[in-house]
């Protein structure tokens, strides 16, 4: 818990000045509060009572030393300026009035000030460190989850620093001004006023920790009910294609059921406390009250010191009321602030290359390789095998067999377990990540599209690239009919994640993205898998003079889209089965011979069927 209250107090950076700046602007704002009572006493006892008494009134025992200054400030009673008196407190009522109200605006716009900038600092530092965590980190954690941490979380500090903060500062200082004016008017009704408050911090402390546990437990659920909403959003095609609403429905609800209990049982909690709560401070006034009339009779207090006084028992009454409630809301800030520190205390990507300049010459090596993502079972064992650079390669291989966790460590997405990956016979490791990447372009099969429009998705490696030279990235990647196509061309939005274009259309986008980089090594991993063959021949033409002069690895299931290929590794369960010309794997590999005579015997039987 301390930990995450400094956690708080470090985030406010540099503005923890300015909340500290607001906190004595409106500790002024308070004392003006607590003169106030000490205003009405002063009118009841010096003015109105002797007014009424025919000015035979009797001094208070217990003139303090606020009252005595306000006695100063005013002329000397008479008969004849009763009114004018009067008139003068109720300036001077009004005038501190309007300074406390003055000094809490200026308290308050000052601290909202704060809290925004406080707020737009941490969203930027989460989403910065989020950007270079590594991609490790990704697969330990679900997207819905981290959105509600960078969101939902978020704006749970928000709400404690910008509210219950001050509240907390406002409601501390109100309670003690207004004890030492009471302690000023009689010292034991003072005490006897707030001898009940122990009993109201012990039980809100004893709250406030069941409230934490059950918090948390709360935002777990709620962490799986937006995983559950992102990932129902992202298929939901699916989920129509198969007629299956009313069973994402009732996941749905079963997991919906689980947050509201946690949240009944945190309404539980409360629906306890507070009433309890107010029962105390209602005895407590009850006390005051009864104990108040006693010294009024007895003559240890006057009537106008009661009047101030009961009005003061109201402002340290409010304090022990809202107690409850600031450390309610401040259990929840906890456990979001420790949910936030989770992912901002995760270590940043390692990135110790010292060469970040350059150009690659391409050759790539992979020196007895292997790889696991649990620590447990090998996804990549012995892997050896060497690219020269400026030339083509294809990597083959059953699904599962490791062909894209290869292009990952080349990317040093990860390192390897074992071995040694090697690029113009310099350790990958020496290289810096940044540099790295910017000399390989890379292309998937699922191609990733931002919702955004076709050109802002094609120079998203280049930001600053010439309307001639998308258009000559997209001709390759037989994009380029998309300009025609669309009614604003390029311009087109292709809404989230590329919903609006097809499979092939994605994939098309995404080459165009890579080839527009102009890198010295281009991985393509299955890009044309969602392309008609047709098409397929005139990217793979076109990519044939684009790729001169690079070094290009070829990931695909199809054997048209490797055709090109100077060298073929061919991947089986994680090991590199074989590796060799085509020539040679047509005589030696029976895996690649039958990856052969199953798409030659497709083909054919296509051909027949355009025949017919």
């Amino acid at each position: 818990m301390i930990k995450n209250i400094k956690d708080i107090y470090r985030i406010l950076g540099k503005y923890k000045w300015y909340y500290i700046f607001s906190t004595i602007i409106l500790l002024v704002s308070i004392i003006a509060r607590a003169l106030e009572p000490k205003v009405l006493q002063v009118a009841v006892d010096n003015v109105i009572g002797k007014y009424i008494t025919g000015n035979k009134i009797t001094e208070s025992k217990n003139n303090d030393v606020v009252s005595r200054f306000f006695d100063y400030l005013l002329p000397k009673l008479n008969e004849s300026n009763f009114g004018e008196i009067l008139l003068l407190l109720g300036i001077i009522y009004m005038v501190i009035s309007l300074l406390r109200s003055l000094f809490l605006f200026i308290s308050s716009a000052i601290k909202h000030h704060s809290t925004q900038s406080t707020i737009f600092r941490l969203r930027n530092k989460m989403f910065n460190h989020i950007q270079h965590l590594p991609l490790s980190f990704f697969s330990t954690i679900s997207k819905g989850e981290l959105m509600q941490r960078c969101t939902g979380d978020v704006d749970t500090i928000k709400d404690f620093i910008d509210q219950q903060i001050i509240n907390f500062l406002r409601l501390s200082a109100t309670f003690i001004f207004s004890f030492i004016m009471m302690y000023f008017i009689h010292p034991n009704y003072a005490f006897y006023s707030v001898c009940l408050a122990p009993f109201i911090f012990v039980l809100s402390y004893y709250f406030f920790k069941k409230e934490i546990a059950v918090w948390e437990e709360h935002e777990k659920e709620a962490d799986k009910l937006n995983s559950m909403v992102q990932e129902n959003l992202n298929g939901i095609r699916v989920v129509a294609a198969f007629s299956n609403q009313e069973y994402e429905i009732e996941r749905f609800k079963k997991q919906n059921k689980a947050k509201m209990k946690m949240g009944v049982k945190q309404a539980k909690l409360q629906a306890y406390f507070w009433p309890l709560t107010d029962l105390i401070c209602n005895i407590q006034l009850v006390i005051s009250v009864i104990i108040g009339g006693y010294f009024t009779l007895q003559g240890d207090i006057s009537v106008g010191e009661l009047l101030g006084f009961n009005s003061y028992l109201g402002m340290v009454t409010m304090p022990m009321r809202h107690l409850g409630r600031i450390l309610s809301r401040m259990g929840i800030a906890l456990v979001a602030m420790e949910r936030i520190s989770e992912i901002i205390e995760k270590p940043l990507e390692e990135d110790l290359g010292e060469i970040k300049t350059g150009k690659l010459s391409g050759k790539i090596e992979f020196r007895n390789v292997s790889f696991t993502y649990d620590g447990k079972q090998n996804v990549l064992e012995d892997v050896s095998f060497i690219i020269p650079s400026a030339s083509q390669v294809a990597i083959i291989g059953e699904s599962g067999s490791g062909k894209s966790t290869i292009i990952k460590l080349l990317l040093r997405f990860y390192e390897p377990t074992h071995g040694k990956i090697l690029i113009d016979d310099i350790p990958i490791q020496k290289y810096n990540k940044s540099f790295l990447r910017a000399q390989i372009g890379s292309t998937f099969q699922k191609a990733f599209l931002f919702s955004s429009t076709i050109q802002q998705n094609i120079n998203y490696t280049k930001m600053d690239a010439m309307e001639y030279e998308i258009d000559a990235a997209a001709a390759v990647a037989q994009a380029i009919e998309m300009k025609d196509k669309f009614n604003k061309g390029f311009n087109t939005l292709v809404g989230e994640r590329g919903v609006t274009l097809s499979g092939g259309q994605k994939q098309r986008v995404a080459l165009a993205r890579t080839i527009l980089v102009n890198p010295t090594i281009i991985v393509l991993d299955d890009t044309t898998s969602a392309v008609d063959t047709i098409t397929e021949k005139r990217i793979l033409n076109e990519l044939d003079n684009s790729l001169k002069g690079k070094t290009a690895i070829i990931i695909a299931n199809r054997i048209a889209s490797i055709q090109k290929a100077s060298w073929i590794i061919v991947l089986d369960k994680g090991k590199v089965a074989q590796q060799g010309s085509q020539k040679d794997l047509l005589k030696n590999s029976v895996f690649y011979q039958s990856i052969q005579d199953i798409q030659s015997h497709l083909e054919e039987e296509i051909q027949l069927e355009i025949a017919n």
